[in-house]
């Protein structure tokens, strides 16, 4: 027990005048009031939450339960003044200390090696019992066989998961959801309908990876699922799972900055085998955040082994704040039969480490998909795409032979062309948007482009690389400066005037994407574009509106900040 004493006290204990008011507790202002009263000054500070003294803190998972509140936009989760407050909202996350002290309560410790100095001392009993050396020596040679043989070393992962719903067959349809919405047609109808009908459906699950390394190298990142599905409708007593398969953050071909979680398992129903398909959606979307992502689950169940049989009901299941905190105290790290478990039995110091490096990675994984998910800007500024890229095999292009063009403009700039011949429709040219490449529009990474699909409806297709793209023909260590007046004045009439001149066409066509659309039309508009005789313009036109962040920007441009 702490002999230390309190300092802080309650509202109404507070003096009627000070000459300073300090609100928070954390660094600044914490230091702030202590300079503040040294100098002189009556000093209050004023702190939300309450006063901790050594001994006080949570020290495990599971008291940590109780000490986390979470601020979202449907409000607050825990109690008001528990010591970690998760803020989630729209465009920023920031987790933060609530008490005395703020923030400075919830540092995490930096470890770091042993500084080889310390055995060299004479009362420390290693010393006696190591020779020069010899702890460096095998620190680096278990890091080596870590680095050398990473799936041999790994070990595995367990945790278990407990989530409720409801579902029910009434009211679904088949609709697919809306984009820009949560999903919420067959599955929220199965939901409320099941709410109403009282047929429940919960599960506990156990999630198993015999071997860490391997799972998050493969691409399905597959784990098995044990355990128990109940549902209402089917039987009052739990069905087991015969098997199951658990799919961490697989990336969606459907949909870019897209990834789901699989849940796929067979249930010993009580008339026969029942399959069982949920999925978690993480995307950034309308109304969508980490919170809500990570813990709704929708799900299908069917008669039968597979997703043919007939629908039993479709709904959602939920994980709460309780059932989160408690599923942190179920993760398990164990030693799968391989080297790991013959280093750890000779060497069992070298476990933890072992361990905490693997798990690391699994965690590292997992931060990093649901940072890339909901990061925005942020996230683009890791240019994960290209990380991507280095590790994807392309597939051939259906596509004629490429015939490339450096066009310079009137004011001396390059723009590029590059022409795929489909046949005598067009010519129709494609932009892009502000420095993106126009070789996106014929990207290896879907199964059709659009340059594809338009090739084989018989186009005579001309990618448009305008002066802000890399491809375009210029310098790009010292790309030139430029307006969008500049593309609409000079690098559009310069295109269509090169078309026009190659193919004998009295006019092209265009679909023009963001600025590449904004440029034209404004060509167009001032009377600078000419023989254009008809176009898609896509995301912007002439009357661009921006949000509040863009106009800040605006209005405080980066040179007044330095």
């Amino acid at each position: 027990m702490t002999t230390q004493k309190r300092i802080a006290k309650p509202l109404d204990q507070a003096q009627s005048h000070y000459t300073v008011l300090v609100v928070g507790s954390g660094y600044g202002a914490g230091v702030a009031a202590s300079r503040l009263a040294r100098a002189g000054q009556q000093v209050a500070v004023l702190e939300r939450g309450r006063e901790r003294l050594p001994g006080e803190y949570p020290n495990k998972l599971a008291d940590a339960q109780g000490a986390m509140q979470i601020n979202a936009k449907g409000g607050r989760i825990g109690e008001p003044d528990a010591l970690f407050e998760l803020h989630v909202n729209d465009d920023q996350y920031a987790l933060v200390g609530c008490g005395l002290g703020g923030t400075s309560l919830i540092n995490a410790n930096v470890a770091l090696e042993l500084d080889k100095r310390l055995l060299d001392q004479a009362h420390w009993p290693a010393a006696r019992h190591f020779r020069t050396g010899a702890i460096d020596e095998g620190k680096a040679a278990i890091r080596q066989l870590v680095i050398d043989h990473p799936n041999a070393m790994s070990p595995g992962l367990s945790f278990t998961e407990t989530m409720a719903g409801h579902i029910s067959a009434t009211g679904c349809h088949h609709r697919p959801c809306g984009h820009v919405e949560r999903i919420r047609d067959d599955y929220a109808n199965g939901e409320a309908w099941g709410r109403s009908e009282g047929s429940a459906c919960d599960f506990r699950l156990t999630v198993t990876t015999d071997n860490l390394h391997r799972m998050l190298e493969e691409k399905d990142h597959r784990s098995r699922i044990t355990g128990a599905v109940t549902v209402s409708a089917l039987s009052p007593d739990p069905l087991p799972v015969r098997e199951g398969t658990f799919r961490l953050l697989v990336a969606d071909p459907e949909r870019a900055e897209s990834w789901t979680m699989l849940y796929d398992m067979v249930l010993e129903g009580p008339e026969g085998p029942v399959h069982f398909h949920g999925f978690k959606t993480l995307a950034q979307r309308g109304k969508s955040d980490p919170w809500t992502d990570l813990t709704t689950l929708f799900v299908t169940l069917r008669t039968g082994e597979d997703a043919t049989g007939e629908l039993i009901g479709r709904g959602v299941l939920k994980l709460g704040v309780d059932e989160f905190m408690r599923q942190l105290t179920t993760i398990e790290v164990h030693d799968s039969n391989s080297l790991i478990g013959h280093v750890v039995n000779l060497i069992p110091q070298a476990r933890k480490a072992i361990e905490t490096y693997f798990v690391a990675k699994y965690a590292g994984f997992f931060a990093m998909t649901t940072f890339r998910a909901y990061g925005g800007m942020l996230a683009t500024l890791n240019d994960f795409p290209a990380k991507d890229a280095a590790g994807l095999v392309a597939r051939a292009l259906r596509l004629p032979p490429p015939e490339r063009h450096v066009v310079p403009t009137a004011d001396g700039i390059n723009i590029g062309l590059t022409r795929y011949r489909g046949g005598p429709r067009g010519p129709l040219v494609l932009a892009p948007g502000l420095s993106v490449r126009a070789s996106s529009f014929a990207t290896p990474t879907v199964e059709e482009n659009l340059a594809e699909s338009l090739v084989a409806q018989g186009y005579d297709v001309w990618l448009f690389d305008y002066r802000a793209s890399a491809d375009s023909g210029n310098d790009t260590e010292h790309p030139p400066e430029f307006t969008i007046d500049d593309i609409a004045r000079h690098d559009w009439p310069a295109a269509i005037r090169k078309i026009r001149a190659v193919t004998g066409a009295d006019s092209v066509q265009a679909i023009a994407h963001c600025v590449g659309s904004m440029s034209l039309l404004m060509g167009i508009g001032a009377g600078w574009v000419s023989g254009v005789r008809s176009m898609i313009a896509s995301q912007l036109t002439l009357h661009p509106v921006s949000n509040s962040r863009a106009r800040h920007s605006a209005a405080y441009p980066a040179s007044r900040c330095w």
